[in-house]
């Protein structure tokens, strides 16, 4: 798959650090049944964490382009 690099104008950064995700889910302390709703999830470095930690977990992406790397591990887990 062809890298997508950061679309400044929608100010995207892309989070790559296992460490930092951990800490993150960490402190956010998710419970099964708590809603969680994520706007912007880009690649997923953290929704997927988030998804297998509630089920009520729903994900907001205005980049289409992010959707070639959400939908395939959503379907997974679906």
């Amino acid at each position: 798959m062809k890298k997508t690099l950061a679309k400044k104008n929608l100010g995207q950064n892309f989070l790559i650090s296992d460490l930092v995700i951990d800490q993150i889910i960490k402190y956010l302390s998710i419970e099964d049944n708590q809603n969680i709703i994520e706007i912007g999830p880009g690649r997923g470095a953290i929704s997927f964490h988030i998804f297998n930690k509630t089920k009520n977990y729903f994900g907001i992406e205005k980049d289409q382009d992010m959707l070639k790397y959400l939908y395939p591990k959503i379907d997974e887990k679906t």
